[in-house]
């Protein structure tokens, strides 16, 4: 059965998107499932293990260069 999530993925302490941040999307290109880049959001669709590999890889890129972030999910199971 596959999953949805809505992701939001915001900078603390800073107005702009630092490079390493908008460099941790990548994480979306090492999977095979839909994914939807938005200006505030970024839904993904697909299989529940992939979602979360992701989600999990998302976070943790985010964080490489010491960027302290807020990633905010919703997860669905409706179509």
């Amino acid at each position: 059965m596959a999953i949805s999530a809505e992701i939001s993925l915001y900078p603390v302490n800073s107005r702009e998107l630092d490079h390493d941040l908008l460099n941790s999307t990548t994480a979306f290109r090492d999977y095979d499932f839909h994914y939807d880049f938005g200006s505030l959001r970024t839904q993904v669709f697909g299989e529940p293990d992939e979602i979360w590999n992701t989600l999990r890889s998302l976070f943790e890129q985010a964080q490489v260069a010491d960027n302290e972030v807020v990633m905010v999910v919703t997860i669905s199971n409706m179509s």
